[in-house]
């Protein structure tokens, strides 16, 4: 894929860049990781995506080409080869995908957004069809053993009852980073879209700041932006989940491959410590 980055100024380029990583500078900061930590991190990564990308041109990534687009040597490329293939990672949060199908494929809910109870025991258990319907290399006992472990579901007689309708990522750790890593690069590449080839109809792209809140009202406003973010999200889900095949069994036919990312956050901060007035 051609990056729409070709057609800028390299300064403004430079310029743009910096800006995206200071961010990453910060948390490297606050975390205590040091430049060393940073570039050793980010060689994994150049490797990791140049391996993407050579994949995605039907091109094997092998060490010369890796080192070709990459710029690192190869005897440092065979080293973090070795270093990604220790590195494993699921390619897609699946637990997240039967809970969506559970609320809107019409076979597992009552309407959009309302899943219905459903039976896990036996060979004809509804549960066992909705995990076949995200994939038929699932196997129902292992996700139910991990919806139970998490407190997703609880059990009313022989049936399922789901009790998040999102994956809760306090739980996890290193799931809830996944998730920030797909936020940052959906804002890039929507950003990227918008000012450097700018369709008929943009790419959502809304901030809203204030800097000078009473601190003692901040946790009344965290808690309202919770609330109207989870309301809007599961309207968005509603009315995006009617144009998926996976969802939508009157599309069965249609071509699909089409994706939409909507992602919401909220950061609330006190700067001042001095005494409220």
């Amino acid at each position: 894929m051609v990056s729409h980055w070709a057609k800028i100024d390299p300064t403004l380029k430079s310029k743009a860049l910096k800006r995206l990583v200071l961010p990453l500078v910060r948390l490297c900061v606050r975390s205590s990781c040091s430049l060393q930590d940073l570039v050793e991190i980010l060689k994994q990564g150049f490797v990791e995506v140049a391996a993407e990308d050579l994949g995605a041109q039907q091109l094997k990534p092998n060490v010369s080409r890796l080192s070709a687009v990459t710029g690192i040597r190869r005897p440092e490329i065979r080293r973090l080869l070795k270093m990604n293939e220790e590195d494993v990672s699921p390619s897609k949060n699946l637990l997240a995908r039967v809970i969506a199908q559970w609320q809107f494929d019409p076979h597992f809910s009552e309407k959009p957004g309302v899943p219905r109870i459903l039976t896990f025991k036996g060979r004809s258990a509804e549960f066992k069809r909705l995990c076949e319907r995200v994939s038929t290399t699932l196997n129902p006992g292992t996700v139910q053993f991990e919806f139970e472990r998490r407190k997703f579901v609880q059990r009313v007689d022989d049936s399922l009852e789901l009790i998040y309708k999102v994956v809760p990522l306090d739980q996890e750790p290193l799931e809830a980073f996944d998730l920030v890593a797909k936020d940052i690069d959906g804002l890039i590449r929507s950003t990227e879209e918008n000012i450097l080839a700018p369709q008929h109809i943009t790419n959502l792209h809304i901030h809203t700041e204030f800097d000078n809140i009473v601190p003692r009202n901040l946790t009344t406003i965290r808690q309202w932006l919770i609330e109207e973010g989870k309301d809007f999200h599961s309207r968005a889900r509603a009315f995006i989940a009617q144009f998926d095949k996976d969802l939508n069994p009157d599309l069965t036919t249609a071509q699909g491959g089409g994706k939409v990312c909507l992602s919401a956050f909220s950061v609330t901060e006190a700067r001042s410590t001095e005494e409220d007035t």
